[in-house]
């Protein structure tokens, strides 16, 4: 259950939790990135992840973390650089 995630990362644990530290995105992890690509490119993976659910689901559940309820644009397999 790796693959959702390590989606997960740049919209919703990297600016929620600071993970990585601040402005830090999943393409700055190069041998991780390239996971990720292989992993995006199989047969049927893109299909199977609503990626825009899965991030902001942590802005509308976790309060205390987002106390004002603020929900960002979900972000996009282009937002975090797959290639489609």
């Amino acid at each position: 259950m790796l693959l959702p995630t390590v989606l997960r990362f740049d919209g919703a644990y990297s600016p929620l939790f600071k993970a990585g530290g601040v402005h830090v995105r999943l393409r700055d992890y190069p041998a991780l990135f390239a996971w990720l690509q292989r992993c995006w490119d199989m047969d049927g993976v893109r299909d199977t992840i609503d990626l825009a659910d899965a991030t902001s689901s942590y802005y509308r559940q976790l309060f205390p973390l987002n106390a004002g309820g603020i929900i960002p644009t979900p972000i996009t397999p282009e937002d975090i650089g797959l290639s489609s």
